[in-house]
């Protein structure tokens, strides 16, 4: 029998043997990465939560910049988890501001 989190890395690592890297989200406080044979536990940033809507985008985004930047896993888990943080310190949902050449709400 597996905890969820047991079961969260088992599903990690059989992921990680069909492609090279697979994240796996565990919840407030603890991100996990499962490369090849091996799952690596990235400690979350304290933070204030206002909303966590966003989080898990603010997250992934951090995750695949930082990749295509060039980092490696670990510094890119790093970016994910920072930027998953500042997501949760703002109001989420409708965006406060538009970017340029992007229609707004109606």
């Amino acid at each position: 029998m597996f905890t969820k989190d047991g079961l969260l890395a088992a599903v990690a690592l059989a992921l990680a043997r069909s492609v090279p890297e697979v994240v796996v989200k565990l919840g407030a406080g603890r991100r996990g990465l499962g490369l090849g044979d091996e799952v690596r536990p990235v400690p979350a940033v304290t933070t204030g939560v206002v909303d966590t809507t966003g989080a898990g985008d603010g997250f992934a985004a951090g995750l695949l910049a930082a990749r295509l930047a060039g980092a490696d896993i670990d510094a890119a888990l790093h970016a994910a988890v920072r930027l998953g943080a500042v997501a949760v310190g703002r109001v989420g949902g409708p965006p406060t501001g538009v970017a340029p050449g992007v229609a707004g709400p109606s």
